[in-house]
């Protein structure tokens, strides 16, 4: 997936997204040749999925 379309499904900016990406925190990648990132879609779900709280008080895994 291009960085605007998981964007536009998170309902998160660019900037956002560009900073996760530098720190680390955000979905696993893929750079392509140049400067392209894509997002692998079963990437952006497995992190999704571990980002998954039952409750608030609910720590980090």
């Amino acid at each position: 997936m291009k960085e605007q379309d998981v964007c536009a499904l998170l309902g998160i900016a660019q900037g956002t997204l560009r900073n996760w990406r530098v720190s680390g925190c955000g979905p696993r990648f893929c750079k392509l040749t140049g400067s392209a990132v894509r997002y692998p879609r079963q990437l952006l779900e497995d992190w999704l999925n571990a980002c998954s709280r039952r409750s608030t008080s609910e720590g980090a895994r």
